[in-house]
């Protein structure tokens, strides 16, 4: 019981620096209504793309999307203004990211480990993109053979409840 209670502070705590962290305009940050979809993240993400440190990521590496050629092909590394804008999307990004796992129910928990799999290498990118050991370009190469892990593994997954 005690761990419930310490989890939900923390999670409350979250939201909250969360919303300070970015200006959402005149509406909280949205939630997932439990439909379990793709479409209720990027509904969730939407709301950061008028923000500053949402708009200084994109420059560099496409959000939601594949890199372009520039972008593969980008040799500086991270500067301290990109930091900082990494740092101020991850609260709210990792709330939508639990928010839509949270959602999944009945075959959509199939899925779960490719969601959880995908984000979890991303994060581990941004990692070394923000200690300076790899390049945007890099972080963008990795970005795109992390997205097609993704599809085998949720493409796996599929079929598996198809043909169990």
């Amino acid at each position: 019981m005690r761990l419930r209670t310490t989890i939900a502070i923390i999670s409350i705590a979250a939201m909250t620096t969360a919303c300070s962290l970015l200006d959402w305009g005149s509406e909280p940050p949205p939630t997932i209504e439990g439909d379990g979809s793709v479409n209720a993240f990027a509904r969730c993400i939407e709301h950061l793309k008028g923000t500053a440190a949402y708009v200084i990521v994109n420059k560099r590496s496409m959000q939601g999307a594949r890199p372009t050629l520039d972008q593969l092909s980008d040799t500086s590394t991270v500067s301290d203004e990109e930091i900082a804008a990494l740092y101020q999307l991850k609260t709210p990004i990792d709330i939508c990211r639990q928010e839509f796992l949270a959602s999944l129910t009945g075959v959509s928990l199939d899925h779960k480990p490719a969601y959880i799999d995908f984000w979890s290498n991303d994060d581990k990118d941004m990692v070394e993109l923000v200690q300076k050991k790899i390049t945007w370009g890099e972080f963008n190469l990795r970005k795109i053979d992390n997205i097609d892990a993704w599809q085998r593994q949720f493409t796996n997954s599929l079929l598996l409840t198809v043909h169990p």
